[in-house]
């Protein structure tokens, strides 16, 4: 067995073995949220697996913050109200001095 082999042997090995914990995890968290949400002293909100879920939290924590979703007349409208505030900041500093 080449290195090569043995090191795609033990990612696919890595792989099944996360995804057996996840599977537990999942397993888990719905006998928990089912629980909760329906035993004496219920959420005030219902709960979803995946809100007990560690590597849940894990992936929202590492997810990318959303891209600005304005458009470009929508930026620059605000844009240029930054530059007019700013201006109108200056003048006032200037007729103070």
């Amino acid at each position: 067995m080449t290195p090569r082999m043995l090191h795609a042997v033990r990612l696919e090995w890595e792989r099944e073995c996360s995804r057996r914990d996840e599977m537990a995890e999942f397993m888990l968290a719905q006998v928990a949220a089912m629980i909760g949400n329906t035993g004496f002293a219920r959420f005030k909100e219902p709960v979803k697996p995946a809100d007990l879920m560690p590597s849940e939290w894990r992936r929202k924590r590492q997810a990318k913050p959303k891209r600005d979703r304005r458009t470009k007349r929508q930026r620059a409208e605000d844009l240029a109200a930054k530059w007019r505030q700013t201006m109108e900041s200056l003048r006032a500093s200037m007729a103070g001095v």
